[in-house]
């Protein structure tokens, strides 16, 4: 009979996870005003305060002189890219002072990791007694990781995705719709799952749902707006001036102007089309069937490996994916596959994590996609059957 563990065990190990997170926070704080601890961050909190202020948050000088103040010693700005609603999800981190906001970011972030992880583990199917594997899960893929320590908003979509999949199990569309505001911080990174989205709201007349998305996005953007009347206006010409398209970064497209000739841009508008390519023939095999939690991993990887630019940290998305391959092979109760799976998903991840500890350049982790869609494919192939999908499933 397998071990399993007691409440007086499992209280005692709480504790100590929390008295050493404690720790580590303690140690964490003092170092929050270097450049290296978080440091995307910055673009948030100096946009933020330009716009709090009646600026432009896309000005790079107006950013730089913020920047500055905050002690960054660079000779050019980190400019934020997000489009202007993504203010209205930042702006409650930009009002204390730079080492605070950054700190209170930092739990924040972690906090909404934790919630996905667990929030995952509950709308896959994942059984109560074991949890706790949902943290083990998260904690340990890398790409969570990569956007908590760099200061990314990255897990504020990661939220927007699991809470969709949540209200749309519970057919609440308009709620729903809110939730993926969240998700367009982004837009071009999950680009398929925008397409499948029209698709799938025009084919089942899902209209709560559109109606949502246009509310939230509406009321996200009034903020920013009431604030700075010209921020789309902002927004569009810094985008046309300083667009981050041709970006070295670790999307394939990128990859393949770095093999075949950095000249060559039209690579990186070549690959989405490619994804397009392939959603239309997954679309035409799945529309009667479409289940978004049972679609929306392949959705997620395919825009992910098709995008016109992303980074590493971006691929936390994912672990929609990875806890669902994560539940499939516990459930199957083999245990000669749970332990290969866990293997390589703890080789896998450590190789990146030891890259990343070594500064590795980002955009020479253009291998770490496709590798995850390897396992990903294999072990969803393997435990395809052991399953059917609980009831309510869409």
């Amino acid at each position: 009979m397998p071990y399993q563990p007691t409440k007086t065990v499992t209280t005692i190990a709480l504790v100590l996870a929390l008295v050493l997170f404690a720790l580590e926070l303690g140690w964490l704080y003092p170092k929050m005003n270097a450049d290296n601890v978080l440091p995307d961050f910055i673009e948030y909190w100096a946009a933020g305060r330009a716009i709090l202020s009646g600026q432009n948050p896309y000005s790079p000088d107006q950013l730089l002189m913020l920047q500055n103040s905050a002690g960054w010693s660079k000779a050019d700005p980190l400019m934020m890219y997000n489009p202007p609603w993504t203010f209205f999800f930042t702006l409650p981190f930009c009002l204390a002072h730079y080492p605070l906001s950054k700190f209170l970011w930092f739990l924040f972030n972690m906090a909404l990791v934790f919630i996905c992880g667990d929030w995952l583990w509950r709308l896959y199917g994942g059984r109560e007694q074991y949890r706790y594997a949902s943290l083990l899960i998260t904690f340990t893929f890398a790409p969570v990781l990569f956007a908590v320590g760099v200061g990314q908003v990255v897990p504020f979509m990661l939220l927007g995705l699991v809470a969709f999949l949540q209200f749309a199990k519970l057919q609440k569309w308009p709620v729903a719709g809110l939730c993926l505001v969240l998700v367009a911080i982004k837009p071009h990174i999950l680009f398929l799952f925008w397409i499948a989205l029209l698709l799938w709201v025009w084919d089942h007349k899902k209209w709560p749902l559109a109606l949502g998305i246009g509310a939230g996005g509406l009321t996200a953007v009034a903020l920013p707006l009431l604030l700075y009347p010209d921020v789309i206006s902002g927004y569009i010409g810094f985008m046309l001036n300083q667009p981050p398209l041709f970006y070295k970064s670790p999307a394939p497209g990128s990859f393949l102007r770095l093999l075949l000739g950095e000249e060559r841009t039209w690579l990186q508008v070549l690959l989405p089309c490619m994804g397009i390519a392939w959603f239309i023939f997954y679309w035409r095999a799945h529309r009667k069937n479409w289940r978004w939690n049972q679609r929306l991993p392949a959705v997620i990887f395919a825009s992910l490996l098709t995008a016109p630019y992303g980074w590493s940290f971006d691929y936390a998305l994912l672990l929609p994916a990875v806890m669902k391959v994560a539940i499939d092979t516990l459930q199957s109760r083999r245990s000669n596959v749970i332990r290969q799976l866990a293997g390589i998903h703890l080789f896998i991840n450590g190789i990146a994590l030891t890259l990343r500890l070594m500064a590795f350049p980002d955009h020479l982790m253009f291998w770490f996609g496709p590798a995850l869609l390897l396992i990903y494919l294999l072990y969803s192939r393997t435990n395809h059957g052991d399953r059917t999908p609980p009831p309510g499933d869409l």
